[in-house]
């Protein structure tokens, strides 16, 4: 048990996968007089690189999904489960949509790729859009819908 406040604040804005590699570092060596914060918008992260087995039906969507609250609880790290509306560089502190900002000495930007939608004319029942994950859709579930599948 910590007896002492940490001399520093290790943040890791977004649990893509280089974040979530860090994090299981992290609870096999935490770094002496540091804190670990994990900041995502939600509290279950959504491995894409999974997700043509999910649509091919060779495991189930649970297998992509990362409970978040779980993974930074076993390595003893906090989790803010909010949007981040901006960055102030000069004060060093991450800035909230609901809540106040949060400053950090080192901060590790992990937030994935949005892939251009450039060429294409509309998204209809044959595309899906994979990025940037969204805790509003499954997108297996979605993939299984526009097929009008309901496995």
């Amino acid at each position: 048990m910590q007896l002492t406040l940490p001399k520093h604040d290790i943040v890791l804005l977004g649990v893509g996968y280089t974040n979530a590699h860090v994090l299981h570092m992290w609870k096999m060596k935490p770094i002496p007089d540091a804190r670990l914060t994990c900041v995502s918008n939600y509290s279950v992260a959504t491995y894409s690189g999974m997700l043509p087995g999910v649509l091919a039906g060779q495991y189930p969507t649970s297998r992509v999904q990362i409970d978040l609250v779980r993974l930074c609880a076993s390595a003893h790290a906090h989790l803010i489960v909010d949007q981040v509306i901006g960055l102030d560089t000069a004060e060093r502190r991450l800035l909230f949509e609901s809540r106040p900002p949060l400053p950090f000495d080192l901060l590790s930007v992990g937030i994935g790729s949005v892939p251009t939608r450039e060429g294409v004319e509309s998204l209809d029942d044959t595309i899906l859009a994979m990025k940037p994950p969204s805790q509003d859709h499954d997108p297996a579930t979605q993939m299984r819908c526009a097929r009008g599948s309901n496995q």
